[in-house]
């Protein structure tokens, strides 16, 4: 029995999807510097042609790859955050289950990392990419907030300073354990942003 045809928007998508999974593989194997577009297309099975159809080049390609693989991330932490009943299990469920993640995706992060340092040097990418990562802090800021406000605290900082103080201690952990997997304990990051909420709020 034959397969039915897909149509032009669906082998479009199917053709960026294989494109997409053979980069996650190629730059995880060697890095964004060491990856080309000629390698990724031969990995799909396509043309650089086909490839630059779908992609404006490496750099469009590992962002998509890094936004879509934050929101898979960030939906396993929100997922496991919401499994508890109070803020601060709340909190700590979802610290555990970034360091859980870290520790499966460790090549995903060392390419976050490279991408960050080629396009903060980039005078036209930084602005567009600065604007996501505040986006960030903002979000997880208005989540520190709500947590806050159901234990009748007030924040002392706005939403994305208190994001941005999260993401540091994130980001400086992660580079940590990257370095030496026993530096510190996996509830490390747990502990931390349980004292969080008392340390830069206030009773109302």
């Amino acid at each position: 029995m034959s397969r039915p045809r897909l149509s032009r928007a669906e082998s479009k998508e199917q053709t960026r999807r294989r494109v997409l999974e053979a980069a996650a593989r190629v730059f995880r194997r060697r890095g964004y510097r060491g990856a080309s577009v000629e390698a990724i297309a031969a990995e799909a099975g396509y043309t650089v042609g086909a490839l630059y159809s779908n992609f404006e080049g490496k750099d469009d390609l590992l962002l998509a790859l890094l936004e879509e693989e934050i929101g898979e991330i960030t939906k396993r932490v929100v997922a496991a955050a919401g499994e508890a009943g109070d803020a601060i299990e709340k909190l700590r469920r979802g610290a555990l289950e970034w360091m859980a993640l870290l520790e499966e995706e460790r090549e995903f992060y060392v390419l976050l990392i490279e991408f960050w340092i080629l396009w903060v040097r980039d005078p036209e990418l930084r602005p567009e990419h600065a604007e996501r990562f505040a986006a960030l802090r903002r979000g997880l800021g208005q989540l520190v907030e709500e947590q806050a406000r159901q234990v009748g605290l007030s924040l002392r900082l706005s939403p994305e300073e208190v994001g941005a103080a999260v993401v540091a201690l994130a980001d400086g952990l992660a580079l940590q354990r990257l370095a030496d997997r026993e530096a510190f304990s996996d509830d490390l990051l747990a502990t931390l942003l349980a004292t969080l909420i008392p340390a830069l709020a206030e009773a109302r």
